[in-house]
């Protein structure tokens, strides 16, 4: 079963979600279970961009903001809900977060170095 999401989208934010989403077969759901998987497994991280930040917890008017329809797994969904309650934010704005955090490493080549690291791991006992 899946749950769906409406992640809300700058211009900005959804341009640079839609390329990620094409690169990888043009799945927006597949890219959101992706940066969710990746934003919850970095929260030991202590980086400061990791919590959703206080200007987007509250109600921001929706000008210049489009919807994306995301469908996300029961066990996806649920470890994001239980985030977004932590920190006292809706899922919406948790999965919003998580796909801005995940796309933002992916441009920095942050992703590609934590790869690079767990192979590294793997490899040497």
């Amino acid at each position: 079963m899946s749950r769906t999401l409406n992640l809300e989208m700058d211009p900005f934010g959804l341009q640079a979600f839609t390329e990620l989403a094409e690169r990888h077969g043009g799945s927006a759901s597949s890219v959101a279970r992706m940066a969710a998987h990746y934003y919850l497994a970095d929260s030991s991280g202590e980086r400061p961009a990791w919590r959703v930040p206080a200007f987007a917890r509250g109600a921001e008017p929706k000008r210049r903001r489009t919807d994306v329809r995301v469908e996300l797994d029961d066990a996806t969904w649920s470890a994001l809900f239980q985030e977004a309650r932590r920190q006292g934010v809706g899922i919406c704005a948790l999965a919003t977060h998580a796909v801005l955090y995940f796309i933002s490493d992916v441009d920095t080549g942050r992703v590609a170095e934590r790869m690079d690291d767990s192979l590294a791991e793997r490899r040497d006992p």
